[in-house]
């Protein structure tokens, strides 16, 4: 096969990722995320954070555009797996109505980006457009969807709606996945800034309601920051 025909395939590839990003990015935005009456989540953060999926979207729609231009990538498998982490986000709005069926689309979606930021966590940009197009909004989707999946599981399970202390053991188990996560899959400043923006928001929505949660979130802020500061001292040193 000719090295022409090989970059013609590639380039094809790439606008299919890029037709994923999105549909992915369209359909969350036109979403309906109303939650129905009754009780709010315990862990659910206040809604200001929320604000996060504009730069999400931001870099996601730069993301798409970078791909269009692109005749042929060599930052492998993880630029795949973002533009399909980028779609599944989108149908996770279509599945909503359907309990299992979402838990189940969730939980694939924390496998496939938290995948894609390991693999691009390890390639180096050589530029601010390769970085903004790929290392950014991998690092902030992998990071929301983190959380995100710990909330949809929370209530899916109806552990949200059950005596504080439960409530607050399984948020314990989700942000110490976090700050494992943090620390050895997805080891970028990206993913951890935004892991502690959406914790500040847990913080800040729990703080009266239920004190416990709050406590568990600042205390995984507190490893987030530690790993951060760990991190940049051994850069400094190196």
């Amino acid at each position: 096969m000719s090295v022409s025909v090989k970059v013609s395939k590639a380039s094809q590839w790439l606008k299919l990722d890029s037709l994923l990003v999105v549909t992915g990015i369209v359909s969350g935005l036109i979403g309906n995320y109303d939650s129905p009456a009754g009780e709010v989540s315990k862990i659910m953060p206040a809604t200001y954070s929320f604000a996060i999926w504009a730069p999400i979207y931001l870099t996601g729609f730069y993301f798409a555009w970078w791909l269009v231009r692109a005749k042929a990538v060599d930052f492998g498998t993880g630029v795949h797996l973002l533009a399909l982490s980028f779609f599944m986000s989108g149908l996770w709005v279509r599945v909503q109505s359907n309990n299992a069926l979402e838990l189940v689309i969730v939980a694939s979606n924390l496998v496939v980006v938290v995948t894609q930021g390991h693999l691009l966590s390890k390639i180096e940009t050589k530029n601010r457009q390769d970085f903004f197009a790929i290392k950014f909004p991998s690092g902030m989707l992998a990071a929301w969807i983190t959380l995100a999946t710990a909330v949809t599981f929370s209530d899916g399970l109806d552990i949200s709606f059950k005596e504080t202390k439960t409530v607050a053991i399984f948020a314990a188990f989700a942000v110490g996945f976090a700050v494992c996560a943090a620390g050895l899959i997805v080891p970028t400043l990206t993913y951890r800034l935004t892991l502690i923006w959406g914790l500040v928001g847990i913080v800040i929505a729990q703080h009266k309601q239920e004190q416990q949660v709050a406590i568990v979130a600042g205390v995984g802020i507190g490893f987030l920051l530690a790993i951060i500061l760990r991190s940049q001292m051994q850069s400094s040193s190196n």
